[in-house]
């Protein structure tokens, strides 16, 4: 019954304009993306700049963030971030006014009367009113964001510092129940400040506060956050159902472990998105209501007759066109720009990347390698990239093949040479017979054919196991005319090669892959004709300290052949940009683990896994 009273207390007086709620929330939502993620990116950016840094590896994530630097500006989106919440406190109040007198309050008076409160609350209650709305929206958010913080596994270096470092542990945790016990002493001046003179009346409440008003507050306040996250993460868990269910009918049980780990973070992000234009609007009643109960302040339920008035005075022609123009001109720069933002293909800190799969010669463990069917199962199976080889007949055309000789990967008799047959002769030779019967048909493709069946579909990896002119030629030739540049990098462990094609057209990327290695890397490092390195894995387990040094360099670092799960594991542990596997289905699975606990992707391997 007490429950019952509690949520008729909150719903009320939404009922008569819940389709206006809906709209604001929607738009609010969408103008603070616009506004406040690329003022954080701006920050982020200046924060990199002024600490001379590039590039966060998770190594460098704990310094950066105990940096007095990166402290300054976090405080400074914190106070734009309360700003905001002031907004759509002041915007929910108006709502809350009409509701209580059961008025209904279109979406356009809503924004006219609101915009006109904004100033005059931040001007009157500026350290105060600011002040609480952060403390009201931390109170809310923690309940919120400390069950999903539990699905999210930081960086092995920062668990490690956080783990030896007790007395951190213990101030986290009082500073959250700090948040809610202030909040709950404090909550019930919010709805004065946010209204036109409210202030006042705000302070003469503090006498009238008692203990036992207190503990029902607190009970409520758990009470609704508690059962709306239960909501929350049920339709997760249904999400996450649902997706397994049509991955299985459409693909396959095998691939089922892989997208449910990649798209789980995609599903907190809009759920997230979705509790927060629930959570406070909610919220924000239930204080309201407090108010109402406890403390009856009559005197601001409404604001004067004369600042009524005054709200809903409609603006100047000229000054509403003015406002529209400079608004919509401000709103579409930044929307471009957080395109750009969620468009890029890595972030600057590495917590936020997870390695790319090449699929090694195609799909080479579901089919035989370095076939047009390689490439399509590969493609099938959601690889990043596609990797092959390429080498030249006899009479100067590119085609796929690993080997020098052919006899391993056709009928061809044992030692003929790929540059002893002509490409028809090549053509003639059966492909996939040696692999299974059921690829009896397959042929040898050329490069081009190759290039054109994933151009599109997937990005690629080219090989060049053979250091010869003609084939550097069609490789060029390839990349100008069918514009590959922006999808596929060339391969090769003759550096001399690389530095040839760079120099001939310094917009293809180059990989350069690396055996065993002595020496120092620096001039791997500043070698210009090498974007990118492909690092042989038990190389790489031995200097580890390369990926931080090829990184800051803003070089990539991937490793080949990768086919075992503890090995991949600990590709991902060095932060590695991309794996070479035999196995992307698996190399997927472990990718997208990096930022999940292991007991909760055990939980899914249960669940999903074969």
């Amino acid at each position: 019954m007490f429950l019952k009273t509690m949520w008729q207390e909150i719903l009320f007086p939404f009922r008569k304009n819940l389709v206006t709620l809906i709209c604001f929330e929607v738009f609010y939502r969408a103008a603070g993306i616009l506004v406040v993620f690329p003022f954080a990116r701006f920050l982020f950016t200046l924060s990199l700049r002024w600490q001379g840094r590039t590039h966060i590896t998770n190594r460098m994530l704990a310094d950066y963030l105990q940096s007095p630097v990166t402290l300054g500006l976090l405080a400074g989106l914190l106070v734009v971030a309360a700003c905001y919440v002031v907004g759509e406190l002041i915007f929910l109040g108006v709502i809350l006014e009409h509701g209580r007198r059961e008025e209904r309050i279109g979406f356009v008076d809503l924004l006219r009367i609101g915009i006109r409160r904004i100033p005059g609350g931040l001007k009157r209650h500026h350290i105060r009113i600011v002040s609480l709305a952060a403390l009201f929206f931390f109170a809310v958010e923690i309940l919120h964001i400390s069950p999903i913080a539990g699905t999210l596994a930081l960086p092995p270096y920062v668990a490690e510092q956080i783990a030896d470092i007790f007395i951190l542990r213990l101030v986290v945790i009082f500073f959250l129940a700090g948040i809610i016990i202030l909040f709950l002493g404090t909550a019930h001046h919010l709805p004065a400040l946010v209204r036109p003179g409210g202030g006042n009346t705000a302070k003469r409440t503090a006498a009238r506060y008692g203990g036992r008003r207190q503990l029902v507050m607190a009970f409520e306040f758990l009470a609704l956050n508690i059962s709306l996250n239960i909501v929350f993460y049920a339709l997760f868990t249904l999400i996450v159902l649902l997706v397994a269910f049509f991955v299985h009918i459409f693909l396959g049980a095998a691939f089922i472990l892989g997208i449910v780990l990649a798209t789980i973070h995609g599903v907190y992000f809009l759920l997230s998105l979705l509790a927060s234009m629930i959570l406070l609007p909610l919220n924000y009643a239930l204080v309201e209501s407090w108010k109402e109960r406890f403390f009856r302040f009559g005197d601001v339920v409404m604001p004067p007759a004369e600042t009524r008035a005054k709200e809903r005075r409609p603006l100047r022609p000229l000054m509403k066109a003015g406002l529209a123009f400079l608004a919509a001109a401000f709103l579409v720069g930044n929307f471009f720009t957080v395109r750009d933002i969620l468009t890029e293909e890595r972030s600057a800190v590495d917590y936020f990347n997870r390695p790319r799969i090449i699929a090694h010669r195609g799909a080479s463990m579901d089919a035989p390698e370095n076939t047009l069917v390689a490439i399509e199962e590969a493609i099938r199976q959601r690889t990043d990239y596609v990797e092959y080889d390429v080498r030249l007949t006899k009479d100067g055309e590119a085609v796929l093949m690993h080997d020098a000789t052919l006899s391993r990967t056709t009928n061809a008799p044992s030692g003929t040479r790929v540059s002893d047959l002509t490409l028809a002769e090549i053509r003639s030779l059966d492909a996939g017979s040696w692999f299974d019967e059921a690829f009896a048909e397959e042929q040898v493709p050329t490069l081009e054919e190759a290039i054109l069946h994933a151009r599109g579909r997937t990005r690629q990896f080219i090989e060049l196991k053979v250091a010869d002119p003609r084939l550097e030629a069609e490789v060029l030739r390839l990349f100008a005319e069918h514009d590959l540049y922006d999808e596929a990098r060339v391969l090769s462990f003759d550096i001399e090669q690389l530095r040839r094609i760079k120099q001939a057209d310094e917009d293809i990327e180059t990989v350069y892959l690396v055996g065993l290695f002595f020496g120092s890397i620096t001039p791997i490092v500043e070698d210009e004709a090498i974007d990118h390195v492909a690092v042989e894995m038990n190389t790489l387990r031995e200097n580890p300290h390369w990926v931080e040094r090829l990184k800051r360099n803003d070089k990539e670092v991937h490793v080949w052949t990768v086919n075992d799960r503890d090995l991949m594991r600990e590709a991902v542990r060095l932060e590695v940009d991309g794996i070479i596997t035999d196995l992307p289905l698996v190399a997927r699975e472990i990718a997208y683990e990096k930022n999940t606990p292991t007991f909760f992707a055990e939980v899914l391997r249960l669940l999903f896994g074969q």
